[in-house]
């Protein structure tokens, strides 16, 4: 069903004190577990928010999600993991499988567009936390997450997703879903980086943008429970609205906004610890931002243009109309009663021969009298 959220600001608030590095200060009242980034690199530029629910920080958990970019090789690549949260060491792994899935796409971009399989990702992030549970004397599984990911070079794009977050993708043509959620045999369960089963269930795809690039939106669970359309697939209004900040803002500004969205409403109402990740293209291509009435935004809105109704008659042609109509019926059954009673009397009121014969019949009857 279609979520019924907050509609939140259809354009960022303008912020006064931005610094030219990207970095910015938490406001007042915001979780001080609360991860961001704003980078600019290769024509892209990318913008990611992590925040804890409010249940997580009054448990002392803190913000078991991770956010993670990096910039190589004329490659950017941006990835988010939601931890475990019944795993005791899931904050420690989130942050193992972002960091390697970065330096994974930014090392291997061509073979992972060439052959895009998650064997050797997979492999490189158990590593790692193998290597972590020995420090720690922990097992494997205590580090496991969740893992979304997409890298970018020009107009090519690698792009994946392991688990109950999504990867989608906002343009001015519409939205589509890249990669979505996965759950397991329960609609509570999903998939782990750690799980035997990873490789399989980790989907990846790889292409390129045409013309409108728009912008690339990963989300963790806590997102898509409140931004996602679980019915029709895609992102609901308020999550291709919040894909659209990039056209309309800074970066800095958009960190903003969408920091404070997330701590004030989206990480309440979910319950849940929430990370999205804004990749969108910089330059020429920003002179075709969307605008607020822009293209259908999912496909339920562009199936309904399609087959929209045609337009209702004015009512004074209705009326004229009507009029028409009832003049001919009325028409219509004076002509059938007319044929009626002239098939029934049709002997008395025209006599059968001509002339002649009239003058006989009438000079017979008169003389009978």
């Amino acid at each position: 069903m279609r979520q019924t959220e907050r509609n939140p600001r259809a354009k960022p608030k303008q912020r006064k004190d931005a610094s030219k590095d990207g970095a910015t200060d938490a406001p007042k009242g915001a979780s001080h577990d609360t991860t961001t980034f704003a980078v600019e690199a290769g024509g892209w530029r990318a913008v990611g928010v992590s925040v804890a629910s409010p249940g997580h920080l009054a448990a002392g958990k803190g913000c078991e999600d991770a956010i993670c970019t990096l910039e190589r090789n004329g490659i950017l690549a941006c990835a988010l993991a939601d931890g475990a949260s019944t795993r005791g060491k899931s904050k420690i792994g989130a942050r193992a499988a972002v960091a390697e899935a970065c330096e994974e796409l930014v090392e291997h971009f061509d073979a992972l567009r060439a052959s895009p399989l998650s064997d050797a990702m997979i492999f490189r992030i158990n590593l790692r936390l193998s290597r972590l549970a020995a420090e720690y004397g922990a097992k494997r599984e205590d580090f496991a997450s969740t893992l979304a990911f997409v890298a970018v070079r020009g107009a090519e794009f690698v792009a994946g997703n392991l688990g109950d977050g999504v990867v989608a993708h906002v343009r001015n043509s519409g939205t589509t879903t890249l990669v979505e959620p996965e759950w397991g045999e329960f609609a509570n369960l999903t998939y782990f980086a750690t799980d035997h089963v990873a490789v399989r269930h980790t989907r990846m795809v790889q292409g390129e943008f045409d013309g409108d690039p728009g912008t690339v939106v990963l989300m963790s669970d806590g997102g898509t429970k409140r931004l996602y359309d679980y019915k029709s697939k895609v992102l609901a209004p308020n999550g291709v609205k919040i894909g659209s900040w990039l056209f309309q803002a800074g970066m800095n500004e958009v960190v903003d906004s969408l920091r404070a969205y997330m701590t004030d409403t989206l990480a309440p109402r979910s319950e849940d610890d929430c990370s999205i990740i804004l990749v969108s293209r910089t330059g020429p291509q920003d002179a075709g931002r969307p605008t607020r009435r822009a293209a259908p935004r999912s496909v339920r809105s562009a199936r309904r243009l399609a087959k929209a109704k045609p337009k209702k008659k004015p009512a004074k042609k209705k009326r004229a109309y009507s009029r028409r109509r009832a003049i001919e019926r009325m028409a219509a059954q004076t002509r059938l009663r007319r044929h009626q009673s002239g098939g029934m009397n049709a002997a008395r009121q025209k006599p059968a021969g001509g002339a002649f014969e009239r003058i006989r019949l009438a000079l017979t009857a008169m003389l009978r009298w």
